[in-house]
């Protein structure tokens, strides 16, 4: 378990890269957002004279990239949202010229030292921005700060990287009707936290990912922002786990509750901390927990969605019955998975989505017991090696099943997946395909098109889905 946890670091890594590029191909369409890989100004050129309808673009290791270029990303109609990554070869006037003309909604700026400091000086502060993110791009000065006070139609702000936050951010929250705030990766001193508003009116989600401060007073001071509805916790010391913090969190009635990458939390801080029964969200990933403290969450009678990963479970029974509104339960990584509790939850609750990503511990035998009791409509076996052709084959007799993700299930031959076209209720498959080898294991292109012919109704993704 204790090599698990410390790969779990890299495997968030890979899951926040996979998001962000794809290292097979130039250009990707993901949703509404394309990205463009390592992009020059041609390639840009090209790219919007073919694609002048997506709402959002990112450019991933964009050094190449000159105003030249950038500006030709007007050409876009329906541009809102930009992240720009490594842009050292544009200029803050360029940038925020492209950000007035096409009136972004949203801007991201990361590993580009300077170029924040000097766009805030430049941007037309009348612009309606409503959000912006920048992450290692060097010490904002504090005219910088002033300046971003400005932009009166902020709502959300994502900031990490920094050695320090100046007391600029204070006064930036004070002036600002943000309801989400993001920091990652940044020291707040303790004269900063005493600078924050102890009122924030519209501040609805705070999200402190590997956050140097006193956890204490910045608590506290969250917990006196009277509609904050979610917060994250990753990364962060044991000073955020004094029973003074944890009461300052169950004050906070919060709706959405994500504590990740936290070894020293455990059962009894946990007990502590959820005693908030208007939790609707509770995702626990890297934490120091058993399978024991599940019992607890008959105090989260509301609770709709269940994250529970990268952990070491045992005892989940009588969660259905604790949880009676629960409807997506995630225990991607996790181990100790009893699959008869599974299915005790699969029988009483009304779960309709389970996550068993990574979940190798899984065998052929309990994922076919598992599917023999399905009333889901959604189920994710990614990356388990027990999801074979038998297991595949089983699901046929699903009467709910919409959507399988099976993306790196390297065990499922061509005669599971078109076995997966059985399910009559099936709209959305995912899976990877395999140049079949030796063994015979792999999915091959001509089983691809044979199965698209007999089920042109459900249509099949090679990527598989974006995972937090």
């Amino acid at each position: 378990m204790r090599e698990r946890l410390g790969s779990l670091g890299m495997t968030w890594f890979l899951l926040f890269a996979s998001a962000m590029v794809l290292p097979t191909a130039a250009l990707a369409q993901s949703g509404e957002v394309a990205v463009l890989w390592s992009p020059t100004n041609d390639s840009i050129q090209k790219f919007v004279a073919e694609n002048n309808q997506c709402k959002g673009l990112r450019l991933v290791k964009a050094s190449r990239v000159t105003d030249e270029g950038l500006n030709n990303i007007c050409g876009i109609n329906t541009l809102v949202r930009l992240y720009i990554d490594e842009a050292t070869g544009v200029t803050a006037e360029c940038l925020a010229q492209v950000t007035e003309k096409c009136r972004l909604d949203y801007l991201s700026i990361s590993y580009s030292p300077g170029l924040v400091d000097e766009l805030l000086m430049a941007l037309d502060l009348s612009t309606p921005l409503r959000g912006l993110a920048f992450y290692q791009v060097g010490t904002l000065s504090p005219k910088s700060w002033q300046a971003l006070q400005q932009i009166k139609t902020l709502s959300e702000l994502d900031i990490g990287g920094m050695e320090r936050v100046s007391l600029g951010l204070g006064d930036a929250l004070a002036a600002l009707p943000l309801t989400a705030l993001v920091i990652r990766a940044t020291e707040l001193t303790e004269e900063c936290v005493d600078h924050l508003p102890k009122q924030h009116l519209k501040m609805q989600r705070v999200e402190l990912d590997r956050v140097t401060s006193a956890g204490q007073p910045l608590l506290q001071i969250l917990a006196g922002w009277p509609h904050m509805q979610s917060l994250t916790l990753c990364g962060v010391g044991a000073g955020y786990l004094r029973p003074e913090c944890i009461s300052s969190i169950a004050a906070m009635k919060l709706r959405r509750l994500v504590l990740r990458d936290i070894p020293e939390l455990t059962d009894s801080v946990l007990k502590a901390m959820i005693d908030i029964e208007s939790l609707t969200y509770l995702e626990l990933s890297a934490v120091g927990i058993t399978g024991q403290v599940m019992s607890d969450l008959v105090r989260c009678p509301r609770l709709e969605q269940l994250a529970v990963k990268a952990c070491s479970l045992s005892k989940m029974a009588n969660l259905a019955p604790r949880c009676p509104a629960l409807g997506k339960l995630d225990l991607s990584l996790s181990e100790d998975i009893d699959i008869g509790e599974i299915r005790k939850i699969l029988e009483v609750g009304r779960l309709g989505t389970l996550v068993l990503f990574g979940c190798n511990q899984l065998s052929e035998q309990d994922l076919e017991k598992l599917v023999q009791a399905t009333k889901l409509s959604t189920l994710d076996v990614s990356d388990c090696r027990g999801f074979t052709d038998t297991v595949a084959t089983a699901l046929g007799d699903a009467v709910q099943l919409e959507q399988v993700i099976a993306v790196g299930c390297d065990q499922l031959t061509d005669r599971g997946f078109l076995a997966l076209g059985l399910i009559e209720t099936l709209k959305v498959v995912h899976v990877t395909e395999f140049d079949a080898g030796t063994d015979g294991y792999g999915i091959t292109r001509q089983a691809m098109t044979r199965f698209r012919g007999i089920r042109p109704d459900v249509l099949v993704n090679e990527e598989g889905p974006m995972r937090d």
